[in-house]
């Protein structure tokens, strides 16, 4: 078979192929990473949201305890108005325990990524 431009230009088109091809892989892989980044993120967006829950609940059954110790050492049964604050400030610490859940669940979707959809990634 004689060799001319044909043959030449087949070789270099099967070259840029198999060098194209390496590129793809290293996108895939770059993706891959990103991906398991957005894995862990999510994660610590669980953990974080549970934590500060936590914290809030906490601070929460600070204050009715301290109003329970508050009516006791009045010398007033737990019923009435005693009874009425102690039913609104659970309620209130139910609202802030979900309004931080909220933030914390919308903060980490404002979060910048470390690799976004609309940033090229460079392999």
């Amino acid at each position: 078979m004689p060799l001319g431009t044909g043959t030449f230009s087949s070789a270099g088109t099967a070259v840029q192929d198999l060098f194209a091809g390496f590129g793809d892989l290293k996108s895939a892989q770059a993706y891959d990473i990103a991906a398991g980044m957005a894995r862990k993120q999510e994660q610590f967006t669980k953990e974080e949201t549970a934590v500060k829950e936590f914290q809030t609940q906490r601070e929460v059954f600070k204050a009715i305890g301290g109003q329970r110790a508050d009516v006791a050492a009045a010398g007033f049964a737990a019923g009435g108005t005693a009874l009425d604050l102690l039913r609104d400030s659970t309620a209130q610490g139910a609202l802030a325990k979900e309004m931080v859940s909220q933030q914390v669940r919308y903060s980490s979707r404002r979060r910048p990524s470390l690799i976004s959809a609309s940033s090229p990634i460079r392999t």
